[in-house]
C-alpha cells in the first residue's frame, strides 16, 4: 500500500472510532481490549474503508487496532469483524488461489482443540555470497529453507534468527464434512474465547486464507487461515458427531484418514488419562500408539474400515506379535471403525495369554460419549459392552507352545511372535526359498520367482502375506517393484 493512500486510511479509521465511541464501548469483550466491530457501521461511515478491508484484510486489519490504540480509546485492542458480509461464505472446498489473501466465511461444528504450543512462524537467513537477508515463512512441521538467493546461491545460508508464536490449533468440520485445521495466536487464548472454541461447539468464523501450505505427502491442497471475526452459533453439542467424524475421514484420502483416525484415537486415549506415544508412521510393527498409565502399557492398533466389513485375525496376530517384539507391552487393544471382528479374532483374542480388547465403532462411539463428553447415554452403553460375557478376556492355560529356535537365517522370533504354527510354517518356507533363489538370481530375487519355486505348495496371497512378515521383522526383507531383497 502507497505510504499516502495508508495515512489517508489511518485517518478514516480514526475518524470513524470518534464517531463511535458509544459503539465501540459496547462492543468491548472479554478482559476489555477485545472489540467486536459491526461490518455494516464501517460500510455506512466510509465505504472506502469498508472496500480495503475485504480487498487487503491483512493489512487493514492491523491498521484498524493501531488506530484505535492511537484514539487513547482502548489499548492494545484485538479487533474482529461482526456481521461480515454474506457474500463471504464458502466452503472449504471452495477455496481456490483466487481467494488467497481474502476474507472468507466458514461455518462448522469443533472437532478438536489442543494445548497452546510453541511454532517456529518465520525464519530468517543470511546469503554468505551478497549478504542479502531471506525471510522463509515456516507453514509445516518441516524446516523450510531459501530455494535460490538473486545472487544464484543455492544452498548453505545462514541461519540468522527464528521468530516464534504461540498458536492454538483447533479442527472444525464444515457442512461438507471436511476437516479444516485454523490457527488461533496468542491473542485469543482468553477465558472469552475459551467459551466459544469448546469442543462441540458450532461456530462461524471469517478468516483471511492466509497461505496455501506446501504438503508434498499429499495431494490435498490445505490452507492456513487466519481468523478476523468469531460467531457462535450453537453451544456444546452433548453429542460429537462422531458418525460425521467417522464420513469425514473418508473424504481425505487413504493414506491421511488412517493418520488422521490415529490421531482421534490418541486424543481420545489422552481424555481417558493416558501418557500416549504416536509412533513414527513407518516401521511401526503394526501398532500405531502406546498408551501408558500406572502399570498398563498398551499397544494400540488403529483400523479405519468401511462399516461393513470385519476385522480378520492377521490384523490381531500381527499387534499381538509387535506388541511384545518390540514395544513390551502387558496389553493389546485394536480400535477400528468397522463394525466387528470375524469369529477368528475373536478366538484368537479368547486363546491370548496377553489381555486383548476389540473395540467396534459401537464402543470408540461408546468411549467418545464417555470420555469425551462425559455423557450418561455413553457410560451406559460403554458399561454394557464392558459386561458383556462374550467380549470379555478368557486366559488359556493350556495353549501349547511353540518351538522357534530354528533361526539359521533370520531372528524368525520378532516375525513370528504370537503367530499360529501353521502361518510360521508358511514363513519359514517363504524365507527358505529366498535364501535359496539367493545363490542362482542374484541379491534382487523376483517374486515371481519365489511363486514358481514354491509351486502350488502356497497360494499367491499367502505367498505375499509370508513376505510383509518378513519385512515387519526388524527390516529384513524390503519389496520393490515385485522385487525382494535381503538387507
Amino acid at each position: 500500500m502507497e505510504l499516502g493512500k495508508k495515512q489517508e486510511l489511518e485517518l478514516e479509521a480514526k475518524r470513524f472510532f470518534e464517531s463511535y465511541k458509544k459503539e465501540i464501548f459496547q462492543a468491548i469483550k472479554g478482559a476489555g481490549q477485545i472489540v467486536n466491530i459491526d461490518f455494516d457501521l464501517i460500510s455506512n461511515f466510509s465505504p472506502m474503508l469498508a472496500e480495503k478491508l475485504l480487498e487487503i484484510p491483512a493489512e487493514i486489519i492491523p491498521l484498524l487496532e493501531l488506530s484505535l490504540d492511537e484514539t487513547g480509546l482502548i489499548k492494545n485492542p484485538l479487533i474482529l469483524l461482526a456481521n461480515w458480509p454474506n457474500s463471504l461464505t464458502l466452503s472449504l472446498k471452495d477455496i481456490r488461489a483466487k481467494n488467497l489473501d481474502t476474507l472468507v466465511s466458514l461455518t462448522g461444528r469443533i472437532i478438536s482443540t489442543n494445548d497452546p504450543s510453541i511454532k517456529i512462524r518465520n525464519i530468517r537467513f543470511e546469503c554468505p555470497n551478497c549478504g542479502k537477508i531471506i525471510s522463509c515463512l515456516q507453514l509445516t512441521d518441516e524446516i523450510k529453507y531459501p530455494i535460490k538467493c538473486s545472487c544464484g546461491r543455492k544452498s548453505n545460508f545462514n541461519l540468522l534468527s527464528k521468530e516464534l508464536e504461540d498458536v492454538k490449533i483447533i479442527e472444525l468440520l464444515d457442512t461438507n464434512n471436511k476437516i479444516i485445521n485454523i490457527e488461533f495466536g496468542a491473542r485469543f487464548f482468553t477465558t472469552y474465547f475459551e467459551e466459544i472454541l469448546k469442543m462441540g461447539n458450532k461456530v462461524e468464523i471469517c478468516a483471511i486464507v492466509d497461505e496455501l501450505i506446501d504438503d508434498s505427502n499429499s495431494t490435498i491442497v490445505r490452507w492456513r487461515l487466519d481468523p478476523v471475526g468469531l460467531k457462535l452459533i450453537g453451544q456444546e453439542d452433548k453429542k460429537l458427531p462422531v458418525e460425521e467424524l467417522f464420513k469425514s475421514f473418508e473424504t481425505i484420502g487413504k493414506t491421511r484418514k488412517g493418520f488422521a483416525f490415529q490421531e482421534f484415537v490418541a486424543k481420545l486415549f489422552e481424555k481417558k488419562g493416558y501418557g500416549v506415544k504416536r509412533i513414527q508412521k513407518t516401521g511401526d510393527f503394526g501398532i500405531d500408539i502406546i498408551a501408558q498409565k500406572d502399570k498398563e502399557n498398551i499397544a494400540i492398533q488403529c483400523k479405519m474400515f468401511k462399516e461393513d466389513t470385519k476385522v480378520s485375525n492377521e490384523v490381531v496376530q500381527n499387534a499381538l506379535g509387535a506388541s511384545q517384539s518390540p514395544y513390551s507391552s502387558n496389553k493389546v487393544i485394536i480400535v477400528t471403525t468397522a463394525k466387528g471382528f470375524t469369529d477368528s479374532a475373536k478366538k484368537q483374542k479368547e486363546n491370548s495369554k496377553i489381555p486383548i480388547e476389540l473395540w467396534d465403532k459401537e464402543k470408540v462411539i461408546a468411549e467418545v460419549h464417555a470420555h469425551m463428553n462425559d455423557l450418561e447415554e455413553g457410560w451406559a452403553i460403554l458399561n454394557k459392552l464392558d459386561s458383556d460375557p462374550t467380549d470379555s478376556f478368557t486366559y488359556n492355560p493350556f495353549m501349547p507352545k511353540v518351538d522357534i529356535s530354528n533361526t539359521d537365517y533370520f531372528d524368525i522370533d520378532r516375525v513370528t511372535t504370537g503367530i499360529p504354527q501353521l502361518k510360521r510354517n508358511k514363513i519359514i518356507v517363504v524365507r527358505d526359498t529366498i535364501a535359496k533363489l539367493e545363490s542362482k538370481v542374484g541379491k534382487q530375487i523376483p517374486i515371481e520367482e519365489i511363486e514358481k519355486e514354491i509351486g502350488g505348495k502356497m497360494s499367491k496371497d499367502e505367498i505375499t502375506d509370508a513376505l510383509n512378515q518378513l519385512a515387519k521383522s526388524g527390516d529384513l526383507f524390503r519389496t520393490k517393484m515385485g522385487y525382494i531383497q535381503k538387507l
